[in-house]
């Protein structure tokens, strides 16, 4: 099973934390439920947060472990991605430099996607919780393909949500489409 990375630092030492969920996985998940007439789950009833999809082309296609995942297409179609979860960080706290550790969080794809360069990293506010949007280029490891990474950090107590958006969309349009969909963001 693959395991998604999640990096604290603390006194400049590294500290990983595995949980990595791959992208075959997850579209697979779903396809088996879908294709064995799986009674209908409210999906979001037990999350502790919201996010409206409803102005964009993405469309639902997994709940994992409090960890919501959106696509614009079919599995061989796929441009966009989006990942919403909520990090419970009960083994460490979240350290000071909360806008390094932002940075580091991009790690938790690093099975998915090579970040090659990071744009800019600027605070953000989202639903009166303060943190990180990152912009960042790389390419996807399967394909090679180039991608546009746009992430946000959102901090509350020892709780960090983050909302990882992914797109080969070279138009700009899936770009815009992710930052519109994650100032959705609320806690519920």
């Amino acid at each position: 099973m693959n395991e998604n990375m999640l990096i604290t630092k603390q006194n400049g030492q590294s500290k990983r934390l595995q949980y990595r969920i791959g992208i075959v996985g997850i579209c697979l998940f779903f396809i088996c439920l879908t294709a064995f007439g799986q009674e209908q789950v409210d999906h979001f009833d037990s999350l502790d947060f919201s996010i409206d999809i409803s102005e964009t082309n993405l469309k639902f296609l997994a709940n994992v472990s409090n960890m919501l995942v959106f696509a614009d297409g079919e599995f061989d179609d796929i441009k966009t991605f989006l990942f919403v979860g909520t990090v419970d960080s009960v083994t460490e706290t979240i350290p000071k430099d909360k806008k390094t550790f932002a940075t580091d969080v991009t790690d938790m794809m690093e099975e998915f996607i090579t970040i090659e360069n990071i744009e800019y990293t600027h605070e953000i506010s989202i639903d009166g919780l303060s943190g990180y949007e990152i912009y960042a280029k790389g390419k996807r490891l399967e394909t090679g393909s180039k991608v546009n990474v746009y992430m946000v950090v959102l901090f509350s107590g020892n709780l960090y949500h983050w909302l990882f958006g992914m797109t080969k969309d070279e138009t700009g349009k899936s770009m815009e489409d992710l930052k519109k969909v994650i100032q959705t963001f609320k806690l519920k």
